[in-house]
């Protein structure tokens, strides 16, 4: 019914509790000039409302986002590591399948005791903070642990980690007189009781010189050594793209490896206590090649190479004289002083270069002594080396014997650049050992006279390094 307009003066009338519920906002009653109707004037009694007027009043407050309320279906270890949980008694899914332990403590005190690091429901981290760089470098997955990763101890690789943040920070401090090797690092700071990775950072002072990792040094090493040390003659059987490539590949002997590090340290400067680093590389060297001397391989013969060469530059010839015997048999056993035709020329030149390197090496160590030598040049059935560009370039090039047999015609005259510098040493090393063979002899039988000495120096079994026949007869005439 219509209202009376001057009713407005007179005080509205009580609400009625049904009809005074507010309307939705499409249903309200207008005046036909479009001004809001005096009943939805706020009055003194619209504070007391009804229950059922404040339950419709609250609709519109709610969002579509909102869920009731549900009982905790979720484990301890689960609701610490952030994952759905499916509410399995007495372990769920996710417990079973990884072996952690599983508990539902509504309270707020056993997820907080469960997320504990020292509590014995403790969660490893899946994911590991950073991986090696061996790892990294392979793009396989790391464990993370220390001293090393789980794949690099199963292949027998160095696990060197990155250093941190804090690992920087902290080498900026003064260095102590100890540097020590990534792994003794890492072999220090690993106590058993790393389940967390928030703690690597601190413990792990990776470094060898100012924070440089073994994959680092070995690449200036390779770099050091073909630069300054390879031209040498008895350091030259390496071949340094083939060495490259198989060290891409993984397939260099570790031995090898830690053996150049410390052969090029020795002999280069390679920065700041390096060279303490590579005498510890040489006896990790020694102890693989010596924990499988059964199976000789010929890397493992180029790191005995390289050790015997590195105790005798160190003034350790006890130790050189031994393996250098074992270096030997290693040899014999790969028959390197014979030659292999199904070899490439140049697996069979690094295996010329490799076997001469050990003759000269065995007549430093005899110095004349005969029951000492181990290698004489009768007893050597290979060519001498080519030329060094030649072997680089992968040439192949004919060349001569150091001894000629009785049956084959003297080698033709040939010009200086084609006789290498590891030729021209062996040919001086045969010289030497002739003479200091004949002087020897000479002293023990003074008789002996210039005859002799001309007898013994053009003799075909002279040449090949045997004794000289005595011609006492000649002698005493």
């Amino acid at each position: 019914m219509d209202r009376d307009p001057e009713a407005g003066s007179s005080p509205p009338p009580p609400p009625n509790p049904v009809r005074s519920s507010s309307p939705p906002s499409g249903c309200r009653s207008r005046s036909g000039s479009g001004s809001r109707s005096p009943s939805h004037t706020p009055s003194p009694s619209s504070g007391s409302r009804s229950p059922s007027s404040s339950r419709l009043d609250a609709r519109p407050d709610r969002r579509l986002d909102y869920r009731p309320k549900r009982s905790s279906a979720t484990c301890a270890t689960c609701r610490t590591r952030k994952v759905r949980c499916n509410g399995a008694r007495p372990l769920c899914s996710n417990c079973q399948r990884l072996g952690f332990p599983c508990s539902y403590g509504d309270d707020a005190a056993a997820a907080a005791d469960a997320a504990r690091p020292d509590s014995c429901h403790a969660v490893p981290r899946r994911r590991v903070k950073r991986a090696c760089l061996t790892c990294h470098a392979r793009k396989a997955r790391c464990s993370g642990h220390l001293p090393a990763c789980d794949r690099c101890r199963a292949q027998g690789l160095e696990c060197v980690y990155r250093p941190g943040k804090r690992t920087a920070r902290a080498s900026a401090r003064p260095a102590g007189p100890d540097v020590r090797s990534p792994r003794s690092h890492a072999s220090a700071a690993d106590d058993g009781c790393l389940d967390s990775d928030a703690a690597l950072p601190d413990r792990d002072d990776l470094t060898t010189c100012l924070d440089e990792s073994f994959e680092a040094l070995i690449g200036r090493t390779f770099d050091h050594f073909f630069r300054h040390v390879h031209h040498i003659p008895m350091y030259s059987f390496l071949h340094r793209a083939s060495l490259m490539a198989q060290h891409a590949a993984g397939k260099v002997d570790r031995s090898l490896l830690l053996a150049l590090v410390g052969i090029t340290s020795c002999l280069t400067d390679m920065g700041p206590a390096v060279r303490e680093y590579g005498d510890r590389c040489v006896d990790e060297a020694e102890a693989l090649v010596l924990a499988d001397y059964t199976r000789p391989s010929t890397f493992k013969l180029q790191a005995l190479v390289f050790i015997v060469k590195h105790r005798i530059l160190s003034n350790k010839f006890a130790s050189a004289f031994f393996l250098f015997s074992i270096a030997s048999r290693f040899a014999v056993a790969l028959r390197l002083n014979h030659d292999n035709p199904a070899l490439c020329f140049l697996a069979q030149e690094s295996r010329r270069r490799l076997m001469w390197a050990l003759y000269c090496i065995d007549s430093g160590i005899a110095n004349g002594h005969r029951d000492c030598a181990l290698w004489r040049a009768d007893r050597i059935h290979v060519r001498l080396p080519c030329n060094e560009r030649n072997f680089e370039f992968d040439l192949p090039q004919p060349a001569d014997r150091l001894v000629a047999g009785p049956d084959e015609p003297p080698p033709p005259p040939r010009h200086a650049e084609d006789v290498g510098s590891l030729a021209l040493h062996v040919r001086i090393f045969h010289i030497r050992q002739r003479i200091v063979d004949f002087v020897r002899d000479a002293l023990v039988s003074p008789d002996l006279g210039p005859a002799d000495l001309e007898a013994a120096l053009l003799s075909p079994r002279t040449r090949s390094g045997c004794a000289p026949t005595r011609r006492a007869s000649a002698s005493s005439s």
